[in-house]
């Protein structure tokens, strides 16, 4: 069998726009991102990520006062969720990375795999048969995740989804054999 190296990716996850008001003086902004390795073996998909979250809060700068509660976030927002804690002047930055999470999707689980390719964007797009099989990655909607591919993996992404494509094919006919 042709074993493939891991496919590094990112996911999207949909942020609020809006952000969250603490008072008229502040505003908290939150980001989440997923990075992680894919891996497609005999016995299904593997994702391997970790899931960073990052939190901006400011302060309009006219307001003195506000510093002070801006401080006392900061040190709330260090000791709530470790990591790293920026504070430069009236702006707040805290970055938290979350341990190493596996997902196994068994091939019985997976719809197809399928990549999308267009000038500078790659995606592979994994579709489960239950929203329930993806339900534990960040990003995942309706039974289906689109993970982003740096250009640079480009080629490795297409061998990926072939390999898969190839697993799932002989996997079905097996089924119906039985």
């Amino acid at each position: 069998m042709l074993h493939l190296r891991g496919l590094p990716f990112k996911v999207s996850v949909p942020d609020d726009d809006t952000g969250q008001f603490l008072s008229e003086e502040m505003t908290m902004f939150d980001e989440m991102s997923v990075q992680g390795m894919a891996r497609m073996g005999e016995d299904g998909l593997h994702l391997e990520y970790k899931v960073t979250q990052s939190y901006f809060m400011r302060s309009r700068p006219a307001v003195k006062s506000q510093a002070g509660r801006g401080l006392t976030f900061a040190l709330w927002l260090g000791r709530s969720l470790g990591g790293l804690t920026q504070m430069t002047g009236q702006q707040i930055y805290q970055t938290t990375t979350g341990e190493l999470q596996e997902l196994t999707l068994a091939l019985d689980e997976l719809d197809t795999i399928e990549l999308k390719q267009r000038l500078w964007l790659t995606r592979v797009i994994v579709s489960a048969n239950s929203m329930r099989s993806l339900d534990a990655l960040p990003g995942s909607r309706q039974g289906e995740v689109k993970l982003k591919i740096a250009f640079k993996h480009r080629e490795r992404a297409a061998d990926f989804v072939r390999h898969a494509q190839a697993i799932l094919g002989e996997d079905r006919l097996r089924r119906l054999d039985s």
